[in-house]
């Protein structure tokens, strides 16, 4: 179904289309990142159907939002491109490369959580550890209001959980960026993360995976509370892949270490040419 995309376009080189985390998020939070590659790439990003500054038009599926990305190469006409994506965003970007393997020059994989579902346990664990003793329990008492309340209530919620959580994200908690108050759709959050576990359990995915020839670039901070097994189980998977384990950054590596994060990126485009 059609509807009205939010994008934007940085740097100059090769086409990289850059697919941002969440479910639910927009794209603004890459910014940064966005920068770090403008010299080396032409970087397009995109708020993601129902994200952002995009239309709010269902269906939210993993079909349809495949469908908007390579709609979007051909509006942009892009012949070829790099693949890239963060977190979720990461798991959009594989999903395209097994879909559209002729249109995906290489696949940035940054910060994903593999093809698995059995890595949020340990996630919530290292996540918690990484707490103050009452900020911890503060974030218990939000987390189990989330869903007795709706409307602006159940917003504000949102965001002072998010902000109590955020340096978990990073390999430093105590030296982290300063939080920045991001909208997030609630519903393409639930049915994107339901139509992935259902994906998930379809035994045919990870065939599938280990039948793709793209060149793949896996990356994941040391430091992130996400495991990184599952990430370095997909590059295992993927006849053409690196795994590399970037020492020092959490979730988000362009704030922690940006030149292991660029160096790695322009060896991988070196690898393409």
């Amino acid at each position: 179904m059609r509807t009205s995309l939010h994008t934007t376009r940085h740097g100059q080189g090769p086409p990289l289309v850059l697919c941002h985390g969440g479910p639910g998020m927009a794209s603004d939070y890459l910014d940064a990142l966005a920068g770090l590659l403008g010299d080396l790439v032409t970087v397009y990003r995109y708020d993601q159907r129902g994200c952002g500054q995009s239309e709010r038009k269902p269906p939210y599926d993993i079909p349809t939002y495949l469908a908007d990305l390579e709609g979007l190469r051909s509006y942009w006409g892009v012949e070829r491109w790099l693949v890239a994506g963060h977190s979720w965003g990461a798991t959009l970007a594989l999903l395209y490369a097994l879909e559209y393997p002729e249109r995906t020059h290489g696949l940035l994989y940054l910060a994903g959580t593999g093809i698995t579902m059995d890595w949020q346990n340990e996630y919530r664990a290292n996540r918690t550890a990484r707490l103050a003793p009452e900020i911890r329990e503060r974030a218990r008492i939000l987390r189990e209001r989330q869903n007795t309340v709706d409307g602006d209530e159940a917003d504000r919620i949102r965001q002072e959980y998010a902000r109590l959580i955020w340096p978990t994200d990073f390999a430093d908690t105590q030296n982290v960026p300063p939080y920045e108050e991001h909208s997030i759709s609630v519903e393409v959050n639930v049915k994107l993360n339901d139509d992935w576990r259902r994906l998930v359990s379809d035994r045919q995915l990870s065939a599938r995976v280990s039948d793709l020839m793209t060149p793949a670039l896996i990356l994941h901070g040391e430091g992130d509370p996400r495991p990184a097994w599952p990430a370095r189980q997909l590059a295992e998977l993927i006849t053409n892949a690196r795994f590399e384990l970037i020492a020092g950054a959490g979730h988000m590596p362009w704030h922690e270490q940006p030149g292991q994060l660029r160096e790695h990126i322009q060896r991988f485009m070196r690898s393409l040419d």
